[in-house]
C-alpha cells in the first residue's frame, strides 16, 4: 500500500553507517495514501555531494561519500577508472534516502562501499540513481594510502558483511509436482500442532536442536552430552518431538547418534525450526523399514516436475506499507542492466517446454515495465503500478535453460521506473539426477525411475510421504551409472521420496540445553518482569536484585523460555506479546513493568550479513508513513495502541551495556538527583513548518516557574556549545522539540551522536524526551540511535530516553508531552514507565505515536520523590 507524505518532512532514515538522518513532520495536514510527498522546490537537481573519498589499505579500497542533500534519490552506483577503463563495482544499487522517505529531502546523510578489487591510484566516480531518471555524477576522485587502523577494520567489516550477505540473501528452494491423489494421502497423514504435548515435553529436561534446511539429519552423542543431554540413559527411551508431535528417529548402535528428516521454516523473522529430543518414559518412535518390491512395470518415468524458487532477500525497504508479509526484496531494477545469476540442474531438455514467473514490488509512482532477458533470450515485459506486487509468467522453450548458472536481465523502460526483484519460480521437468549427494522427488506411477549422480555406494533411500513418519527402503541395488552411482527404483505407487549419500547427511544449525522451568504458571508473582537474551542472564538477576531489595517481587525471564513455551521454539515478537499476555491475565501478582534487555533488528534473518541482533525483539508495525518497530505493541493486548504494561528496552549488545545502565539507574534514584533544582534544558529549532519555539515554551510553562530553564534555539549563534555546556552542568531534564533524524537533531551542525562523546555529566544525568522524529529507531544494523547512544554513554548523556522509533506530526507530539510535563510536575507518578503510559492515554486515537513513542531505559526508573508535589497548580 502507498504511504502519504504531503506535510513538511525534513528527512528521514538511511542505510549509513555512521551518519545522521533527518525526519520530521511539522503538522497534521496529511492527505490520503495515494499522495506523493510535495514541496515548491521539490528538484531533484538539487541532490548534491558533500565529499567523496577512497582509502587503500593494501587490500582493497574502502570509499565513502557524504551528501549535502538528498531528494528524490533511490541509490547510487560506484564505478572505477583504471587501466582497463570505467566498470562498475557495486554489484547492486547501494540504497539512498528515497528508500525510506520517497521524494523528501535529507541533509548530511553518508554512505559507504568496499572495492576488493581497487588498489593504489584507481580513481572513482559514483551515480545517483533518482528517482525522476535525471542522474548526477560526482567528480572523480583517487584512491589514497592510508595505513589506519579504522580503515582497516571498516575494509574488513564490509568485506565480510559482503560474503555473509551472499550467503545469506539467497533462499533456494523446490516445490514438487505432485498428483491429486498423492496429495490428498500426503495432507490426510500431515502433522497437527500438539500444544498440549509440547508443553509436557519441554517441561523435562532434554535438548533443543535447530533445523534449517530439509534433509537427514545426524547429531553425535558427544553434541549431545555437551548440552546436557544424558546420553547415559535407555537410548530405546529417546524421544525427538516438533510442535508437541513425536518424530520417527534412527539410534545409532550404543546411542552413538540420533538421525531425523528434519524441516526449516521460512518465516519474517526465524528460518530455524526447533526439534526437542528428551528422555521419555516408555519407547520412542523408530523409523521403520519398507521392503522395496520386484516392479510392477517396464516403463521408465525420465524426470519428474518440480518448480525451482530462486528468491533475494537484499534489500529493506520501510517506506512499503504490506501489513504483515517481510519488508525484504532483492535488487533493484532500473534503467541500467543487472543481472542475477541462479542455479537449475537436472534439466531434462527433451521436455521441449518449461516456464518462469518472476515476482516484483513497485516503487515508484506510476507505471513499471520491466524488460525481461533469459540467458540472452528476450522474454517479453512484465508491468505493474505505484507501491504493488506485480508479476509475470512466461511459458519458454526448455531450449532456453541452462544446466548450472543462469543469467536473468531485468531492465526498467523508463528513466524514472523503479522496482525491486522479489523472486523466480522456474518450472520444468528434471531428471532424477542428485545434487550435491541429495535428492528429494516424487517417484512415478508404475514407471520405473532411474536414481543417479551420486558419489559412492554409501546411499540410502527414505519414503518420506507420511509427515514425521519416515520408512527406511530396503532391497535395492547401488549401481554405477558412468562416473557416479545410482538405483533403478521399481515401478509402484507414487510417493514422496528422499536419497542421500553419507556425506550429505547434515549438520544441526544449534544444539542448546532446554530449560524445563514453565511460564504459564498461575503462582508466579512479578511486579517486574525482565525478559533478557542469555548472554546477560547474571545481569539481569543484578538488576532483579537490586529491584528486590526495595520490596518489589521480580521474574528474570530467557527470551528462549518464551519462544519455547509461546511459539514452540521458533523466534518471534508475538510470543513475547502471548506471554506478557499470560502473565497479566493469569499470574498471582501480574507485572506491571516490563524491562527488554537485548537488541532488536529489523533483520531478524541477517540478510544483510551484519550478525544476528534480533536478541529480544520488537514488533514491527505499520503506521501512516513507515513500517517500524514498536515495543508498546508487546503489551498491546487489546489493540488499541496502548500498551497496558508500563515497558522499557536496553538495547544491549553486550553485557557491559547492561551494566553502565544498570548504574546510572542506581545513581539517579536518590533524591537529590530528583530535584527540579538542577533544571532543564528546552532546546528547539527553526519554525519550519511548526512553531517550535512556542512549543517549548507551553512546555516550559508545565513545570515549576522556580525551575531554573536554560532555552536554545538552533539558530542562535554558538547554539551548539551553549547545549552542550548546559547539558554538562548536569540539568534533571532535557528537551528537544523540531526536525531530526535516528543520530540527530536537525544536523551536525547542533547536537548528534557525535557530540555525546563531548557530555562530561556522568555524576548527574539527565533525562532526555525528543519530539522528534526517529530519535529512538534503536532497529539499526550498524549504528546507534540518539536515543541509545545518550543511554549508553560512559562518560554522561542520559539515564533514560524517550523518543520516537518513527515518523509522527508534531502536534501530536506536543499533545503527549503536555501530559508527561503536567504530571511530572504535579509529582503524584513518580516512576518513568508509568508518565509514559499516562501521558500516551491523553492522545485517543493517536495509534502511531502511542506505538511508535519508545523508552530506551527502565520504566520503573524513579524519576520523583514519594511523596513530591508540583510547585504550580496547572
Amino acid at each position: 500500500m502507498k504511504k502519504t507524505i504531503t506535510g513538511f518532512l525534513l528527512a528521514i532514515l538511511t542505510i549509513s553507517a555512521s551518519s545522521p538522518i533527518f525526519a520530521q513532520n511539522a503538522g497534521s495536514n496529511i492527505a490520503g495514501k495515494t499522495a506523493k510527498f510535495t514541496s515548491p522546490d521539490a528538484d531533484e537537481s538539487n541532490t548534491s555531494f558533500s565529499k567523496t573519498e577512497a582509502y587503500y589499505d593494501g587490500n582493497g579500497v574502502f570509499i565513502e561519500w557524504q551528501m549535502t542533500l538528498e531528494r528524490g534519490n533511490a541509490g547510487f552506483l560506484v564505478y572505477r577508472i583504471d587501466a582497463a577503463g570505467k566498470s562498475q563495482v557495486t554489484p547492486d544499487m547501494v540504497l539512498g534516502s528515497a528508500i525510506r522517505v520517497s521524494e523528501a529531502p535529507t541533509y548530511g546523510d553518508r554512505y559507504s562501499f568496499y572495492d576488493e578489487g581497487g588498489s593504489i591510484g584507481a580513481a572513482y566516480i559514483i551515480e545517483t540513481i533518482p528517482m525522476s531518471g535525471k542522474r548526477l555524477s560526482s567528480e572523480i576522485f583517487a584512491a589514497k594510502y592510508a595505513a589506519d587502523a579504522r580503515i582497516s577494520a571498516e575494509n574488513s567489516l564490509e568485506s565480510d558483511s559482503r560474503s555473509a550477505k551472499i550467503l545469506n540473501s539467497r533462499l533456494n528452494s523446490s516445490k514438487l509436482s505432485i498428483s491429486d491423489e498423492l496429495n490428498d494421502e500426503i495432507q490426510a497423514n500431515s502433522s497437527v500442532a500438539d500444544p498440549d504435548t509440547h508443553r509436557t515435553v519441554i517441561s523435562q529436561p532434554g535438548v533443543k536442536i535447530g533445523v534449517r534446511r530439509e534433509g537427514l539429519y545426524r547429531v553425535g552423542r558427544a553434541e549431545l552430552q555437551a548440552q546436557g543431554f544424558n546420553v547415559s540413559s535407555d537410548p530405546s527411551l529417546w524421544q525427538l518431538y516438533v510442535e508437541g508431535v513425536q518424530q520417527s528417529i534412527i539410534i545409532g548402535a550404543n546411542g552413538d547418534y540420533i538421525e531425523f528428516y528434519g524441516k526449516g521454516i521460512d518465516r519474517v523473522e526465524s528460518d530455524t525450526r526447533l526439534y526437542y529430543l528428551i528422555v521419555g518414559a516408555d519407547a520412542g518412535k523408530r523409523m521403520q523399514s519398507r521392503v522395496i518390491r520386484p516392479s510392477l512395470g517396464t516403463a521408465i518415468s525420465p524426470n519428474y516436475g518440480q518448480k525451482a524458487v530462486r528468491k533475494e532477500r537484499t534489500s529493506y525497504i520501510g517506506d512499503i506499507l504490506n501489513g504483515e508479509p517481510e519488508n525484504y526484496w532483492g535488487r533493484a531494477v532500473f534503467t541500467t542492466p543487472n543481472p542475477y545469476a541462479f542455479n537449475l540442474s537436472g534439466i531434462d531438455f527433451t521436455r521441449t517446454e518449461s516456464s518462469i514467473r518472476l515476482d516484483f514490488q513497485g516503487f515508484t509512482l506510476g507505471a513499471h515495465t520491466v524488460q525481461i532477458i533469459l540467458n540472452g533470450n528476450v522474454l517479453g515485459m512484465a508491468t505493474g503500478h505505484a507501491h504493488n506486487a506485480f508479476s509475470k509468467t512466461f511459458a519458454i522453450p526448455t531450449s532456453f535453460l541452462i544446466e548450472g548458472s543462469n543469467s536473468l536481465t531485468m531492465t526498467a523502460t523508463g528513466g524514472g521506473d523503479i522496482s525491486f526483484f522479489d523472486s523466480a519460480s522456474v518450472e520444468y521437468a528434471r531428471k532424477y539426477r542428485s545434487e550435491q549427494n541429495r535428492l528429494s522427488f516424487v517417484s512415478p506411477s508404475l514407471k520405473i525411475a532411474k536414481l543417479e549422480g551420486f558419489t559412492s555406494l554409501n546411499l540410502r533411500l527414505f519414503d518420506v510421504t507420511y509427515e514425521g513418519n519416515p520408512r527406511i527402503l530396503t532391497n535395492y541395488n547401488v549401481v554405477p551409472t558412468g562416473m557416479s552411482f545410482g538405483v533403478d527404483l521399481p515401478a509402484a505407487r507414487s510417493r514422496l521420496m528422499f536419497a542421500v549419500e553419507d556425506s550429505a547427511v547434515l549438520a544441526a544449525a544449534s544444539i542448546t540445553p532446554n530449560d524445563p522451568a514453565l511460564l504459564a504458571v498461575p503462582t508466579h508473582n512479578a511486579d517486574l518482569v525482565i525478559i533478557s537474551y542469555k548472554t546477560w542472564l547474571a545481569q539481569a538477576e543484578t538488576w532483579a536484585d537490586y529491584r528486590r531489595g526495595q520490596g518489589f517481587t521480580v521474574k528474570v525471564v530467557d527470551i528462549e523460555e518464551i519462544y519455547d513455551e509461546f511459539n514452540y521454539g521458533v523466534l518471534s515478537a508475538d510470543s513475547i506479546k502471548g506471554f506478557l499476555n499470560y502473565a497479566a491475565s493469569n499470574w498471582a501478582t501480574p507485572p506491571r513493568y516490563v524491562l527488554l534487555l537485548g537488541d532488536a533488528s529489523y533483520d531478524s534473518r541477517n540478510y544483510e550479513g551484519t550478525g544476528y541482533f534480533n536478541l529480544v525483539p520488537t514488533r514491527m508495525v505499520n503506521t501512516v508513513y513507515t513500517e517500524t518497530g514498536s515495543d508498546e505493541a508487546l503489551a498491546d493486548f487489546d489493540g488499541d495502541g496502548l500498551s497496558e504494561i508500563a515497558i522499557g528496552r536496553i538495547s544491549a549488545r553486550n553485557t557491559q551495556t547492561v551494566s553502565n545502565a544498570l548504574g546510572k539507574v542506581i545513581a539517579f534514584e536518590q533524591p537529590a538527583m530528583q530535584s527540579f533544582d538542577r533544571g532543564a534544558i528546552f532546546a528547539f529549532d527553526e519554525p519550519n513548518g511548526y512553531d517550535f519555539e512556542g512549543m517549548s515554551n507551553r512546555l516550559r510553562s508545565r513545570l515549576p516557574d522556580t525551575m531554573p530553564v536554560t532555552m536554545v534555539n538552533r539558530l542562535s549563534q554558538g547554539s551548539q556549545a551553549t547545549l552542550i555546556n548546559g547539558i554538562n552542568t548536569g540539568k534533571y531534564i532535557v528537551n528537544y522539540s523540531g526536525h531530526g533524524t535516528t543520530g540527530a537533531w536537525h544536523s551536525t551542525g547542533f547536537f548528534w551522536n557525535g557530540n555525546v562523546s563531548q557530555l562530561t555529566n556522568a555524576n548527574n544525568q539527565s533525562i532526555f524526551t525528543m519530539l522528534t522524529c526517529l530519535n529512538g529507531y534503536f532497529l539499526n544494523l550498524t549504528f546507534k540511535s540518539m536515543a541509545e547512544t545518550l543511554v549508553d554513554s560512559t562518560n554522561g548523556g542520559a539515564v533514560a530516553a524517550w523518543a520516537s522509533t518513527g515518523l509522527t506530526t508534531a502536534d501530536i507530539q506536543e499533545l503527549m508531552a503536555t501530559r508527561f510535563y503536567q504530571q511530572l510536575n504535579a509529582g503524584n507518578i513518580t516512576r518513568m514507565g508509568d508518565l509514559i503510559k499516562d501521558a500516551k492515554t491523553s492522545i485517543p486515537g493517536g495509534g502511531d505515536v502511542r506505538l511508535s513513542w519508545a523508552l530506551i531505559g527502565d520504566p520503573m526508573l524513579k524519576v520523583r520523590p514519594d511523596g513530591s508535589g508540583g510547585d504550580r497548580s496547572q
